[in-house]
């Protein structure tokens, strides 16, 4: 079973209490003179309020104590979740740089494919191209989706303005294939 103790606020005021009734049985039993009498209670009186204004000042400072504990314990977690956030927007800056400069390859990559059938067709005498076929193995990076993007927004001003462009990726058995839309 747990043991309970007594607080330092219940052993004070258990205290207190009972000066107060030893102090007015005393009163009552003690044969004396009016004046007497009256000194003793305001005595009395003067040593209970004093021992209460000394107990309010002791739990003034335990608060005190208390209230600063829990302020920098707010503060440090709030810098923990400032971080945090910090940290997050810092990593989603990245990857939004990280996106676009994965878009710029396939741009890259569709500008360099048309460069290059551009520059064949037109040296072996064709002008116009109307499909072109790719076979891009599966560790390349490339996103299909952009390039098809990228190379369908380039290729109004070429040669290969009405071509089509045909993806097939190898992944082993399941090789898959895009047909521009």
């Amino acid at each position: 079973m747990r043991e309970e103790g007594y607080g330092s606020a219940s052993i004070l005021l258990s205290f207190l209490l009972g000066g107060v009734v030893g102090a007015g049985l005393a009163l009552l039993l003690a044969p004396q003179s009016g004046t007497e009498t009256r000194r003793k209670i305001k005595e009395l009186t003067d040593e209970v309020k004093e021992k209460t204004n000394e107990y309010i000042s002791q739990t003034k400072e335990k608060m005190s104590g208390a209230m600063d504990e829990g302020k920098g314990y707010y503060e440090e977690k709030k810098s923990l979740i400032k971080s945090a956030i910090e940290a997050g927007k810092e990593h989603t800056k990245k990857r939004r740089i990280n996106t676009q400069r994965d878009k710029m390859h396939e741009l890259s990559i569709a500008q360099n494919i048309i460069e290059i059938i551009s520059e064949q067709c037109i040296k072996n005498g064709y002008n116009r191209i109307e499909s072109v076929n790719l076979r891009i193995g599966r560790a390349s990076g490339i996103m299909s989706d952009a390039l098809l993007f990228a190379f369908d927004a380039i290729k109004a001003d070429s040669i290969a303005r009405g071509a089509v462009l045909k993806y097939r990726g190898s992944a082993g058995v399941r090789t898959l294939q895009w047909l521009q839309r």
